[in-house]
């Protein structure tokens, strides 16, 4: 019986976007082989195969050989088996750039010397400059590879030499070259320039052991260990404080700048920082199970599931190559035929050839979604795959849990109704209402005695009925505070066009007021809204299992005019089933506290968990997290979304554009080779620099927050 099997591969080596993509197709076409995912940009490989138990090394074993086959130069490792890897910084190769430099100087001495001997300078430029790609697309023969860019670069240069340019063939492969490394060492930087934003990992755990401090790798620490934190360290693993008191600076998770001090039993977050005194603390979780595991996992993993552009890219790249490379023959052989000028039309040719490779479009798309992910999580906002992003983008419909998520969740006094000539001033009132409720245990009665600025008084007689209300004696008066049933139960007659419905107070058996009591409303919630309509999204509503004037009155205070109270958990999800049947264009996104959340954030087209950070439940359940309460996130996240398809938009477009632009003119001669390798290598290069805009825009988003 056949099992499915995950595993996931770190593949160093492996430079050129075009290269794996033919890797991933690949390993499609194995039996074995059930899913495969190859991340340019991450350098992972992800493959699900379906095998049965006695199989399944085989099948691995298979998969790293058909890796090995296609590119030789790569180096395969599984994730368990490089603990605390971390991607190279890239750094200036200097025995590359003295080549090219050797190169070069041959190239312009070939123009000041004897014809008899500048042929020999120009072959020695070009196997200087060249030599590398020369052997790669010999090697790729053998293989029976033919459509990738060292063949195609190889067979472009030696015909121009053969047609008698040299010099041109010397520099088109020597400016290919340096296009390629440039271009390499830009999405590296780029690479590392990401990571190092969600980079929040303490690699060596000060564990403590009969008094002696001993430095232990943090994966190899077990749940239960005592371990020492010093000021001014990243916290290595989820923990509780069992000696010591000091700062926590947890910007890093959650983004907010001011440090929280924690105590013995307070618990510690992995990649937070201890920015003042030393604490003893004990593990709660393993390396890969805390807090700054679960991100960099979720990170990591990000962009397994590939968004439509990436796939249609994919697609185009594997006839896009072939077509053109057909082109370039058919036009030598028709061209020379119809016009007997052999050498004009093998030229024009060539110029297909060299613009033949896909690699500034394969490059540029998952660049642009790298870029876009790494921008959001900078911003505190982790976005679980290019594909949950892409459909932020789109969105058009956002729904709001209220508990949690717009409010705090914290009761707060909102407003106090007096009957017509009331003898009881307000204050007054609120300070009868806070004396009785001083000796109540339900979660309203903190938010009046919170509310009440006068001294409380002696209360007496307490009687509290579960789920209704409570009454009692102040100040030889009689106090009931409660719902309809419990002044019912008082014999106490309610006239509803006197005060309105809420928490009723009647002294000695007359109504005198009803208080109105609901959750604080968080901070920005309004701005937050504004800039939803400024964005264009055209519906907003509030979805809440609470009563329905509470939910209308937050709706009332957040200007969203859509709400939908007294909801169960099933009735939430049937609710947003609705309004995603009701939305022609775009999508609909849920936005939650990640409690009780998982089915609705199932349904929606996009779920956004609040608050997530030590939420392992709603990191798993959601599409993006949150890693703090801050709901002008949500705001962050669709901004970044949506400049990264515009970005992702221009890289195919401008790539399309140039290369189909550089091939008419060369169909009609009147561009040379020099103008097709700007098509390929320098347009990839653009397109990365351009894919860097989001991290740029992250400076202005920050900004909106101080």
């Amino acid at each position: 019986m056949a099992n499915s099997f995950y595993r996931t591969y770190k593949i160093e080596g492996i430079d050129c976007a075009a290269c794996a993509s033919q890797v991933e197709s690949t390993l499609q076409k194995l039996d074995s082989v059930h899913t495969v995912s190859l991340d340019f940009m991450a350098k992972r490989l992800h493959v699900t195969i379906s095998t049965d138990e006695a199989s399944v090394l085989s099948a691995w074993n298979q998969i790293e050989k058909k890796v090995m086959s296609v590119e030789p130069d790569v180096k395969l490792t599984t994730e368990t088996n490089t603990p605390g890897y971390r991607m190279k910084r890239p750094s200036l190769d200097v025995f590359t750039i003295i080549r090219f430099g050797i190169a070069l100087v041959f190239l312009g001495i070939s123009f000041f010397v004897e014809s008899s001997f500048q042929f020999f300078i120009l072959i020695g430029s070009y196997v200087v400059s060249g030599y590398d790609v020369v052997l790669k697309s010999l090697r790729n023969i053998a293989r029976g590879n033919i459509f990738d860019e060292y063949f195609l670069m190889t067979l472009a240069t030696i015909a121009a030499f053969v047609i008698g340019e040299p010099h041109e063939a010397v520099a088109v492969m020597l400016f290919y070259q340096v296009g390629e490394f440039f271009q390499n060492y830009a999405v590296n930087r780029s690479r590392i320039s990401i990571s190092d934003l969600m980079d929040m990992r303490n690699e060596i755990t000060h564990v403590l052991e009969n008094g002696r401090l001993t430095d232990v790798p943090s994966e190899q620490v077990p749940i239960g260990t005592t371990f020492i934190v010093k000021a001014g360290q990243r916290i290595p693993l989820d923990a509780v404080v069992t000696k010591g008191t000091s700062l926590i600076d947890m910007k890093a998770l959650t983004g907010e700048s001011i440090p929280v001090r924690v105590n013995t039993g307070d618990t510690l977050l992995s990649g937070s920082i201890n920015s003042e005194a030393p604490l003893e603390a004990i593990s709660t979780a393993s390396y890969e199970d805390s807090t700054a595991g679960r991100i960099i996992d979720l990170m990591e993993h990000a962009t397994k599931q590939k968004a439509r552009p990436e796939r249609f890219v994919t697609t185009f790249a594997r006839y896009y190559t072939p077509i053109v490379v057909i082109g370039a023959v058919l036009m030598a052989l028709i061209g020379s035929i119809v016009t007997s000028d052999t050498e004009q039309w093998v030229y024009r040719s060539l110029v297909f050839l060299v613009i033949s490779c896909p690699c500034a479009l394969v490059v540029s798309i998952p660049m642009g979604f790298f870029g876009g992910i790494g921008a959001a999580a900078r911003l505190h906002v982790m976005i679980k795959g290019s594909v949950h992003l892409s459909s932020l983008a789109k969105a058009s419909t956002v729904v709001f849990d209220k508990t949690g998520t717009i409010t705090t969740g914290e009761f707060a006094l909102q407003d106090i109704f007096t009957v017509p000539n009331s003898k009881y001033p307000t204050q007054r009132l609120l300070q009868l209402a806070a004396s009785v409720e001083l000796h109540s245990h339900h979660p309203l009665a903190k938010a009046l005695v919170e509310a009440s600025r006068e001294p409380l008084l002696q209360a007496s007689e307490i009687t509290e009925y579960s789920g209704q209300g409570i009454a009692a004696l102040v100040d030889g008066m009689h106090i009931v505070l409660g719902n309809r049933n419990m002044l019912e139960t008082y014999g106490i007659e309610i006239d509803e066009q006197m005060v309105p419905e809420g928490l009723y107070m009647a002294i000695d058996n007359r109504v005198e007021a009803s208080l109105r009591i609901g959750d604080k409303l968080k901070e920005r919630v309004s701005e937050t809204i504004e800039d939803l309509q400024r964005l264009g999204i055209s519906r907003i509503a509030i979805i809440s299992g609470d009563r329905n004037e509470h939910v209308r009155s937050i709706a009332e205070q957040s200007s969203i005019e859509e709400y939908y109270g007294q909801l169960l958990p099933d009735q939430k999800v049937i609710k947003v089933q609705q309004l995603r049947s009701d939305v022609t264009k775009g999508t609909v996104v849920y936005v939650g506290d990640g409690m009780n959340d998982a089915p609705v954030l199932a349904v929606s087209d996009v779920g956004i968990a609040m608050g997530a950070i030590g939420s392992e439940a709603a990191i798993e359940a959601s599409d993006i997290v949150v890693m703090n309460d801050d709901v002008s996130k949500v705001v962050d996240a669709i901004e970044v979304s949506r400049l990264t398809s515009r970005i992702v938009l221009q890289n195919i477009i401008g790539a399309l554009s140039i290369k189909f632009v550089v091939m008419a003119l060369g169909l009609f001669g009147i561009t040379s080779l020099w103008a097709a390798v700007f098509a390929d290598t320098g347009v990839a290069l653009l397109a990365v620099l351009n894919s860097l805009r989001p991290l740029l825009a992250v400076k202005r988003m920050d900004a909106r927050h101080m």
